[in-house]
Order: structure tokens, then sequence, then C-alpha cells
């Protein structure tokens, strides 16, 4: 179950589909969460991310950007934050410039769930662009490949 729903968040992440971001449509046992969680949070916008059932908050607390991931029952899926690909851990680093040091790094997710840190890191170099995942012990895998389209660029 925890890899089902770390796929999906994943999924969601990369992807970036949203149906709604309207508070009306967050029901009340994923606000109470939300508040119950993160008391104090500013500037909290609310998206319903695609038929799954799973509701995205970008918010600002403790003055950090953050994000998380609730169910329909208001269970805490996931939080993430933007960091800089300086701050990854040095074995993700390493690993990340051996498998994939000519490409450009463009974002860099911490993401976590269900106590794992995992890492997301937009890449692209001038034929493609992707999303890998690295784990803390350095492994990664693709989770998203598209092909540049070079006559953008004309």
């Amino acid at each position: 179950m925890k890899k089902i729903i770390f796929a999906i968040l994943i999924a969601t992440v990369v992807s970036g589909t949203a149906v709604s971001n309207e508070k009306s449509t967050v029901n009340s046992n994923v606000t109470r969460s939300f508040q119950k969680e993160f008391s104090g949070a500013q500037s909290v916008s609310w998206e319903t991310l695609d038929s799954k059932g799973i509701y995205h908050a970008s918010f600002i607390y403790n003055n950090i950007p953050l994000n998380a991931y609730f169910d329909r029952e208001g269970n805490l899926l996931a939080t993430g934050r933007i960091i800089k690909q300086e701050n990854l851990p040095m074995l993700v680093s390493k690993k990340k410039k051996k498998k994939y040091g000519q490409y450009t790094v463009l974002e860099t997710i911490e993401l976590i769930a269900d106590s794992e840190t995992s890492y997301i890191v937009k890449i692209e170099n001038e034929k493609l662009k992707m999303y890998i995942q690295a784990r803390g012990d350095g492994s990664t895998s693709i989770l998203k490949k598209e092909k540049k389209n070079n006559l953008a660029k004309l």
C-alpha cells in the first residue's frame, strides 16, 4: 500500500495535473487534519489532484514553502519542499552526478512519505527532459522521460 500511495504522489508531482484549486472543494476531514498538522500555516492554496481523491496544499510554514498531500479521509500522505541541489545528501549527489552528470538540474524536491525521504530531480539536456527519483542509498529510477521539442527553440 505504501508503494502505491508513493507512486500516486510521484505521478502527481511529475505530471502536475490538477482539476481544481478552489478551497470549497476540500472536505472537512482534510482541512481539519491540515490545521492540526500545520497550525499557523500561511498563504494556503488547495487543489484536488485528478480523480485520485488526493488533496494537495501549497503553503508557507515557519517561513518555508511546503507542499502536503492528503487522502479523502484526511490522512497525511506526504510532504515536500523544493531544495537546492547542493542540499542533497552526499551519496545521492555523487551517484546522480556519476549517472546524470551531463544533464542540467532544473529543480530538486525533497519528498517525505511514510517516514522515508526521497528526492525528485528534474533534469534536462539538449535532447531530453527527465524526472528521476533518488533514494537515500543513492539509487535512482526514471519517473518520466520526454523528448524536448528542439524546433521550438528556432
